[in-house]
């Protein structure tokens, strides 16, 4: 079950803290031309610019056939292509919860 990260009514400062509680785990990251790019977060620079590891894609093609194919150990995804990042459910309300519950 996925969710998104991690921006549902919380300030620019809470969500990059969140997302910062989201690093070292797996993401699923969509892009501009509808790839879905798997791995596991490792940063995330200014420009939205993400590092995966142990990556791979999934890409749909026009007969609704999935196409899987692995991306190498470690893959930089351009934040001008991402249009969505999303991790599961669980760990996205544990990295919240992480946040709102550190001390200021």
């Amino acid at each position: 079950d996925g969710a998104e990260a991690p921006d549902e009514g919380l300030t620019p400062t809470t969500a990059k803290a969140v997302m910062k509680e989201l690093m070292d785990t797996p993401v699923r990251i969509s892009v501009s031309d509808g790839r879905k790019i798997t791995g596991q977060l490792w940063c995330q620079d200014n420009n939205r610019n993400c590092i995966l590891l142990n990556v791979g894609e999934v890409r749909i093609s026009e007969d609704g056939e999935e196409h899987r194919r692995p991306l190498g150990p470690l893959v930089m995804v351009p934040g001008k292509h991402i249009t969505k990042i999303e991790a599961s459910r669980a760990q996205v309300t544990v990295a919240k919860h992480r946040v709102v519950s550190a001390p200021a």
